[in-house]
């Protein structure tokens, strides 16, 4: 009997990279809704900790071959999400997500595709003496 395993879906990732933002774009105009008092906010603090997931058949060869030459390294990837966090002009953490994910997506073009998730870090103002 002969067996034979298939690699299928070859995907790697980087989690919990932790974004902090001071005075970001303040999110304004939101519309109030009967269920919840949020309006918007200043954003004179934005914080989110990052996963992102990226597939891709060009990675395949790591495994199969050991060779490396198309993977981004982890330690990169958590560069370029600081990095594109920085630059981000919006105001949302869906917007950022979008934004880094373009940015990765253009960027390494052995990426077929990628997640990207978000958990942000809320912090409720309080008055400074």
């Amino acid at each position: 009997m002969t067996l034979s395993a298939q690699i299928s879906d070859t995907y790697y990732g980087k989690r919990n990279v932790t974004v902090y933002r001071t005075y970001a774009a303040p999110l304004t105009g939101v519309a109030a809704i009967p269920e919840s008092r949020f309006v918007g906010r200043s954003n004179t603090l934005f914080a989110a900790d990052v996963d992102v997931i990226v597939y891709g058949e060009n990675f395949a060869p790591a495994y199969r071959e050991g060779d490396n030459s198309m993977v981004v390294a982890t330690d990169t990837m958590k560069n370029f999400i600081l990095k594109q966090s920085i630059q981000y002009p919006g105001a949302t953490l869906e917007g950022m997500l979008h934004f880094i994910g373009t940015g990765f997506l253009s960027t390494y073009p052995q990426m077929d595709s990628l997640r990207i998730s978000a958990r942000e870090q809320c912090f409720d103002g309080c008055p400074v003496p």
